[in-house]
């Protein structure tokens, strides 16, 4: 019974399904356990028992080793179909580098601005859209996109059906910096602003009233009110204005003359030569305000602002009233006009009418006032035995002067005047 336990077991024999084994990575002989030498002695009973034992060992690892589940490979089989649709997928829309679509930009020139990409990324996905800025660096502004982009305005978009280049093209500018000095004296046909490099522009100054152009300075020189630059650097220019004085010249009366030159400005300091010429039937009689002169010509320096005016007056100035009757009292007419120092003056009066020897007042008299209350003449006559009367002065000092004629009588009387120069208003009287 012994010699049959002994027995190999028969080839038939098959392995429980129910052992588990994990596979090892790489199949490694295990060591054979050598037997005790009881058991050795024993085998030696038995011819080739320990040989058998060792095969068998070793053939069961091996069965061990490469058996795999039905599931794992099935399971395999399904990622690798996965892997296969997803990879061909994504290449095909692009969203695996480098086998998208990219965009390559370029600027001109280096370092005339940059271009901000939206979204900005190494690839993009067929259809998908990309938006551009193109940011002008500091003294440059955008021009236009060449490439597959076009345009002028600094923002596109690109549809990304393939892979893209674009260029953009920024234009060189320098900045003009321009002003009046004083600020007030004047305009100018160009503002301060940013100009394309190589720009012609044209510089026109406009000076305000009571001001004129004088000269150029900083980048601009001369006294040309007009110029013109070319941009090719930055500039700053200030064009200059002097102020003027201002002469104003009035007429009285306005149709009676003209002057030369009439109301302008000048450069202080400037020397002025005006000259009035009187019109057919007027004399002039001189200049007042701020300058008082008979002559015709003058000349006046330019350290202020003067107003003048020129004063005419028809050559004969006739006139003849009625003047009523006052018994007991005087009747009286006076004329009033404003006359320049050394103005020559000559007045001829005569009063006429009824005589009656019961009459015993039949006096008249002349006065004549300086501006300063002053007689200049005060004359008393008969009018039977002088009914005229005649008189001349120089004025002495400039002002209005008065002329004023009365008379004693109870009876009306007649009035004749002349004035030369004439110009002369009547300013009061003694009845109403």
């Amino acid at each position: 019974m012994a010699e049959k336990e002994l027995n190999p077991e028969p080839e038939d024999y098959k392995e429980s399904p129910k052992e588990n084994f994990e596979p090892e990575d790489e199949y490694k002989e295990p060591p054979l356990e050598l037997e005790t030498p009881a058991e050795i002695s024993q085998s030696e009973k038995i011819p080739g028992y320990y040989f058998y034992r060792r095969k068998k060992a070793k053939a069961k690892l091996k069965r061990k080793h490469f058996k795999m589940p039905g599931w794992f490979n099935i399971s395999l089989t399904t990622l690798l179909i996965i892997a296969v649709i997803f990879g061909t997928w994504g290449l095909a829309a692009g969203h695996f580098p480098p086998w998208g679509f990219s965009v390559d930009v370029a600027t001109t020139p280096v370092g005339g601005g940059t271009v901000n990409l939206s979204p900005d990324q190494a690839s993009y996905s067929g259809g998908s859209r990309v938006d551009l800025n193109a940011v002008p660096a500091n003294g440059y502004r955008f021009g236009y996109w060449g490439g597959d982009a076009s345009g002028t305005d600094p923002s596109v978009s690109l549809s990304m059906n393939s892979s893209k280049s674009v260029t953009a093209t920024f234009i060189r500018q320098h900045h003009l910096n321009i002003s009046t000095a004083p600020q007030s004296g004047g305009s100018l046909s160009t503002i301060s602003g940013d100009f394309d490099a190589g720009t012609i522009l044209s510089l026109t100054t406009s000076p305000m009233p009571g001001y004129r152009f004088d000269y150029w300075s900083g980048d601009v020189s001369g006294t040309n009110p007009s110029v013109s630059i070319t941009m090719d650097t930055d500039k700053n220019i200030v064009a200059n204005f002097v102020p003027l004085l201002l002469l104003t010249v009035n007429l009285t009366p306005t149709s009676a003359g003209i002057v030369s030159p009439a109301t302008e400005y000048f450069d202080y300091g400037a020397t002025v030569t005006l000259t009035a010429q009187a019109a057919p039937g007027y004399q002039f009689v001189g200049w007042t305000g701020d300058l008082t002169n008979i002559s015709a010509t003058i000349n006046i320096t330019m350290d202020k602002n003067y107003t003048l005016t020129a004063n005419f007056a028809p050559i004969i100035q006739s006139t003849s009233m009625v003047l009523p009757n006052r018994i007991g009292d005087s009747t009286w007419i006076s004329w009033s006009k404003n006359l320049i120092a050394g103005q020559y003056i000559v007045i001829n009066s005569g009063l006429t009418g009824v005589f009656n020897l019961s009459d015993s007042s039949h006096l008249w008299r002349v006065e004549v006032f300086s501006p300063d209350g002053e007689y200049i003449d005060n004359w008393f006559g008969d009018y039977w035995l002088t009914p005229e009367h005649v008189f001349a002065f120089q004025a002495q000092i400039s002002g209005t002067y008065v002329v004023k004629i009365s008379h004693y009588s109870s009876f009306i009387k007649d009035l004749s005047m002349t004035f030369s120069p004439g110009g002369w208003i009547i300013n009061g009287n003694s009845w109403s």
